[in-house]
């Protein structure tokens, strides 16, 4: 028995052996397996890490020759001296990396602006002249008072156009200009983040937010339409901080999201020197052209080249409403201005208020 028992177990053993064996060696192939995964994919990032420095290389390279002629186009046709004096000759054949960060950004102003860099000169010396010889850009126009329609607040003519509005808002996207800080109210931060009454706390982004959901919802059997409702201008200031803005307060619960609320950022423009239209250079920095935005004209070119524009009549708006960023009281009569566009078939319409002077 017991020499019995000494062979089945000495077979058991076995047994476990050869699949313990077994088992190891399955590993050890599969282990091998990923091993040489890996060392491919290495390879194959390596090697597509080398494909897209080799195309840097030559894209930077191409970027550096376009540059390099920009520059001296607007040294030698535009009168931009200025831009390379102090620097040695032969600049252009090994330019220093300042030099090349003035070119780059050169190129980048000349492919965000309308008529590129040497369009901007040109008008802004036609405009500079202009205005230094007293030339009035009106001259031979009569100002008249616009036909329109005086409203008083819940007056029965200002109750049907807000009905004939309401009825519209459906169709309707609005356009909030929002590129600028709280700097002149002493405030750094943007100034849609500002409260425009103490009672709730709420800010002026919130604000709007909610009253577009509404609208669009009261126009729409009470859902929010399944697109674009608000587009946003930004610029380099306040584009970081309204993002952050709409998400950490989750587009502040009205169920609006990236759907419905688009940004686009305006550029900024450089600045002049004298009326002769020269760059300005940063004081600090003179290998940087120093910029400022553009000014609130910009939205309308931004609707056009972003796509908005093409998107939003594809989605049937039939009607665009734009307004600033620290006017809270508009609301109070939008609807009824848009009553008024809709029942007098206006391609453009402006609120203006009666005020006391002063004010």
């Amino acid at each position: 028995a017991t020499m019995a028992e000494s062979v089945v177990s000495s077979g058991a053993w076995a047994a476990r052996s050869v699949e313990e064996l077994d088992a190891m060696d399955a590993r050890d192939r599969r282990d091998r397996r990923e091993r040489l995964e890996r060392q491919q994919e290495a390879e194959a990032r390596e090697a597509a890490r080398a494909r897209l420095d080799a195309l840097q290389a030559k894209d930077d390279a191409d970027a550096l020759r376009a540059g390099v002629e920009l520059l001296k186009e607007l040294v030698g046709s535009y009168g931009q001296a200025h831009l390379v004096e102090g620097w040695e000759e032969g600049w252009a054949d090994r330019p220093s990396a300042s030099q090349r960060r003035l070119m780059l950004q050169l190129l980048r102003l000349n492919g965000c602006l309308a008529g590129g860099i040497f369009g901007y000169i040109s008008r802004a010396r036609t405009l500079l002249s202009a205005s230094a010889d007293g030339t009035n850009p009106l001259e031979g126009y009569v100002p008249s008072v616009p036909d329109g329609i005086s409203l008083d607040l819940a007056s029965a003519d200002f109750v049907k156009y807000e009905s004939t509005g309401a009825d519209a808002m459906g169709a309707c996207a609005f356009v909030l200009v929002a590129g600028g800080l709280g700097e002149r109210l002493g405030y750094s931060g943007i100034k849609v983040s500002l409260p425009p009454e103490l009672l709730t706390g709420s800010c002026y982004l919130q604000l709007y937010l909610e009253h577009i959901a509404a609208l669009a919802r009261n126009g729409n059997g009470g859902k929010l339409p399944e697109r674009t409702l608000l587009v946003i201008m930004t610029s380099d200031d306040t584009d970081g901080p309204t993002r952050q803005l709409l998400l950490i307060e989750e587009y502040f619960k009205t169920g609006m999201t990236e759907q419905h609320v688009k940004l686009v950022k305006q550029q900024k423009v450089p600045c002049l020197a004298d009326g002769a239209g020269s760059l300005a250079l940063d004081p600090s920095d003179h290998f940087q052209i120093l910029t400022k935005p553009h000014g609130h004209g910009d939205v309308h070119t931004l609707l056009l080249t972003s796509g908005l524009a093409e998107e939003l009549l594809g989605s049937g708006v039939s009607h665009l409403i734009f307004f600033q960023d620290t006017n809270a009281l508009v609301f109070a009569g939008l609807t009824a201005a848009l009553g008024v566009s809709i029942s007098r078939n206006l391609l453009l319409n402006s609120i203006s208020v009666k005020r006391r002077a002063g004010d």
